[in-house]
Order: structure tokens, then C-alpha cells, then sequence
């Protein structure tokens, strides 16, 4: 399988200037002079909302497809599709996140938004959530069913594939990151106004960095709770993890 072993060097070094490129662009999206900046913001949002979108919607099929694979014990598909999904995990959702981001903030800088607003509260920490869990949960499980998918094709016990595959937590994880797009869109496109539990804390945090950041303040409010939220979730990924390895309580 050496040949799987060099595709995979190529898309580590492909890795670095791609997202190194979606920086720079996401960069230039939240500081560039745009004549009109909410319009071309929001066809920029739209364009990574949609990129994002098809990869989850692709990642969709390859799941069901290595489902059906894994029920008639045809490892060396199951390998073949995980390859695939792999390759496209390792490069297309970074860079639509990063799209999403830099176009998100430059429209509450447009805007003149608050995070006090219940809607744009919800879009940002769903966002934080679910780019936090990419990282940590769906595209950490989506290696490790490819490198044990490679194990049982190669002749190995499918056993722990198999396991991998079939357990709720993987296919819970894979299920909510392709529902939970369609529902933050619709979160944005219909913007709520219920009571928020959180606008205390939020006021407080822009009229401290208000002195600081002046109209951006915002800006700096949504950066600020996407940190939170993506420490958060990392940290609840990790304590996850060593519940699990062999040893653990879990684990046994």
C-alpha cells in the first residue's frame, strides 16, 4: 500500500499553502475598501456556506456507501471510500470555514451588528461549535476510519473498523454537522428574537472593548466567543478521548 502512503504526503504538503492561501483571501475579505461591502460580503458568505455545504453533503454519501460496504465485509471499498473522503476532509472544510469567518465578521462590521441580537448569538456560537468539532470530532474520526479501514483491507481484524463504524458517536457526529448547516441557515435567514439568556455578559464584553476597538467592537465580541466555545468543545473532545483509551474506565 505504499502508493496510499505517498498520496497522503502529497496532501500534507498541499495542506499547508491551501489553507495558507484561504487565510490571506479571508484576510483581504475582512479588510479590503469593497465599494459595496455587504453585497460582495454576503456573495463571499453564500459561496463558502455552499462549498461547505457540498463537502458535508458528499461526506453524506461516502458514510451511507461505506455503511452498506461494511455490511457485506468489502474492506477494500470501505478503504477506497474513507481514501476519498479523507483526501477532501483534509482540504475542503478549512478553507470553507475560514471563507465563512473572515465574510461573517466583515458583516457584522458592515452591519453594525451585536451579538446581543439572538440570532446572530446563535449563528456564532453554532458556528464555533461545529468548527471546533470539525477539527477535533469529524475530521479526527474520518483518519482514523481510513487508517483502520486500511488495516482490515490489508488483512488485519476488521473488528475495531467495524466498531468505529457502526457506533453511535461517529455516525451521531457525521449526522449533526450535515443537519446543523441547513439549521443555522435557516437560524440567519429568519432571525429570531427571543429572549437571550446571554445578553448581560455580551454587554459587558462590548462596552469593555469598546474603548479599544471602537465600531469593531463587535467584530472582537464574535472572535472572542468563538475562542470560548472552540476551547470548550477541544477540551471536551480530549477528556472524551482519554475516557476511552484502553485502561480508562471506559476504555475496559
Amino acid at each position: 500500500m505504499p502508493a496510499v502512503t505517498s498520496v497522503l504526503r502529497v496532501v500534507g504538503r498541499l495542506r499547508s499553502p491551501i489553507m495558507g492561501g484561504a487565510l490571506a483571501a479571508s484576510v483581504f475579505v475582512l479588510f479590503a475598501p469593497f465599494q459595496e461591502a455587504r453585497t460582495t460580503g454576503l456573495a463571499v458568505h453564500y459561496a463558502g456556506l455552499s462549498l461547505l455545504f457540498a463537502f458535508l453533503t458528499a461526506g453524506e454519501l461516502w458514510h451511507l456507501t461505506i455503511l452498506w460496504r461494511d455490511r457485506r465485509g468489502d474492506w477494500r471499498g470501505v478503504e477506497s471510500i474513507s481514501l476519498r473522503w479523507r483526501i477532501v476532509t483534509e482540504l475542503v472544510p478549512g478553507v470553507a470555514a475560514l471563507t465563512i469567518l473572515a465574510s461573517g465578521l466583515r458583516l457584522i462590521l458592515e452591519g453594525g451588528h451585536s451579538l446581543r441580537m439572538p440570532w446572530l448569538f446563535t449563528l456564532v456560537v453554532g458556528f464555533s461549535f461545529f468548527l471546533a468539532d470539525g477539527v477535533f470530532g469529524y475530521t479526527s474520526g474520518v483518519r482514523t476510519l481510513h487508517e483502520l479501514a486500511h488495516g482490515a483491507a490489508a488483512g488485519n481484524s476488521p473488528a475495531t473498523a467495524r466498531h468505529l463504524i457502526r457506533g453511535f458517536g461517529f455516525n451521531a457526529t457525521l449526522v449533526a454537522h450535515y443537519v446543523s448547516l441547513p439549521l443555522l441557515y435557516l437560524v440567519g435567514s429568519r432571525k429570531p428574537g427571543n429572549p437571550l439568556w446571554a445578553q448581560p455578559a455580551i454587554a459587558w464584553l462590548e462596552q469593555a472593548l469598546a474603548p479599544f476597538c471602537g465600531r469593531t467592537a463587535g467584530v472582537f465580541t464574535a472572535l472572542a466567543v468563538v475562542l470560548v466555545v472552540s476551547l470548550v468543545v477541544a477540551a471536551a473532545r480530549w477528556q472524551g478521548a482519554r475516557w476511552r483509551r484502553p485502561g480508562s474506565m471506559l476504555g475496559r
